[in-house]
């Protein structure tokens, strides 16, 4: 009885430290200063509303308007590919590499009391995912591809959100 309580305490003390090694740990919690909110985030409509969705779960201060936030977030869509991943043994496209690549920047309105107004230089983020072909489903597909499309929007945020983070 006693060896195996050991053993189970020897397996929990590995596996925590085997997550604390790998970086798993809470996320430091978005620290937005009041003289940057409220924030007004534009650009690409299906990022922006990603984005603004996070950032107000984190409690940020957002504005539907530009003329009234104290700073700008701008996001762009730069690439949204998918290509030829590996073909199967009947010559036929086996699997799709997704990726998508968005621009990012965060700057203050001008005001004659703040000195750097760029908060976040205009900064590149990309991901990708390899979806796998049926061709005998082709409607399971293009709800496959519809939701990884989704998916790489969301890594996409994730990312920008590291970015406001720890900036």
């Amino acid at each position: 009885m006693n060896n195996r309580l050991t053993i189970k305490a020897t397996i929990i003390a590995v596996i925590t430290l085997l997550l604390t090694a790998c970086g798993y740990q809470l996320q430091k919690p978005i620290s937005v200063d009041d003289t940057t909110q409220p924030v007004y985030v534009g650009g690409d409509r299906l990022l922006s509303i990603t984005l603004k969705q996070q950032l107000r779960s984190n409690g940020v201060a957002l504005v539907s308007n530009a003329s009234s936030a104290n700073s700008i977030i701008t996001v762009g869509l730069i690439n949204n590919d998918s290509r030829s991943y590996s073909v199967s043994i009947d010559a036929r496209e086996a699997e799709v590499l997704r990726s998508m690549a968005a621009s990012i920047g965060w700057h203050r309105i001008a005001t004659s009391g703040n000195g750097d107004r760029t908060l976040i230089p205009e900064t590149v983020v990309d991901a990708e995912v390899v979806q796998i072909k049926n061709p005998d489903n082709v409607a399971a597909q293009n709800s496959e591809s519809e939701m990884l499309v989704r998916e790489l929007r969301e890594r996409l945020v994730e990312k920008m959100i590291s970015l406001i983070r720890y900036r």
